[in-house]
């Protein structure tokens, strides 16, 4: 998606407009009036040159959501309605959901992982809730969050969908949402 910048033509309007918008009064103050116009070019210029670098911002973080829309578009999504003891390992653009009741998960994150991994799993939980691991073989800081917050060991609730995305945006850690859907 791209925002149009300020174009030389709309510059020069805006300078124009604006300058000769000015007073004729530094005349009197023993001023030449052409000289305080041209002046003002200045602080106009910059001040257009800086919309210019927001919209090089706003662009950027475009490009960075949009590059995270492309991951989840070229995810692939599978269903497991036998499985109840889960054992899981991650794999790049992949969305599994366990649709059975989980009886034990655990859930291992391999080696080889690098920045743009980003992975999904779900399973239900019944009337016992199971134990659930991880197994980090990535060799790289493994943070878990839950509500906002880090958070260290995660107990899945009795009776609740459980969905976790895992990611790595900056090659250096693998993150872990966790979403407990209590039903």
């Amino acid at each position: 998606m791209a925002i149009q910048k300020i174009t030389q033509a709309q510059r020069n309007l805006i300078k124009n407009a604006s300058v000769h918008a000015l007073s004729t009064r530094p005349g009197e103050q023993g001023k030449k009036e052409i000289d305080v116009k041209n002046a003002m070019y200045v602080p106009i210029e910059m001040l257009m040159d800086e919309i210019d670098n927001i919209i090089d911002r706003v662009e950027a973080a475009i490009t960075t959501v949009d590059n995270k829309v492309i991951v989840l578009q070229n995810t692939t999504f599978e269903s497991d309605s036998i499985t109840t003891a889960i054992d899981h390992t991650l794999e790049n653009n992949k969305a599994k959901a366990y649709t059975g009741t989980a009886a034990s998960v655990n859930i291992t994150i391999p080696s080889g992982i690098s920045a743009g991994f980003c992975s999904e799993v779900s399973f239900k939980t019944g009337d016992t809730a199971p134990t659930v691991t991880f197994t980090n073989s990535s060799g790289k800081t493994f943070f878990k969050m839950q509500y906002g917050a880090t958070i260290g060991t995660y107990n899945a609730p009795k009776n609740a969908k459980v969905s976790m995305i895992f990611y790595c945006m900056d090659g250096e850690s693998v993150e872990a949402i966790i979403l407990d859907l209590k039903q």
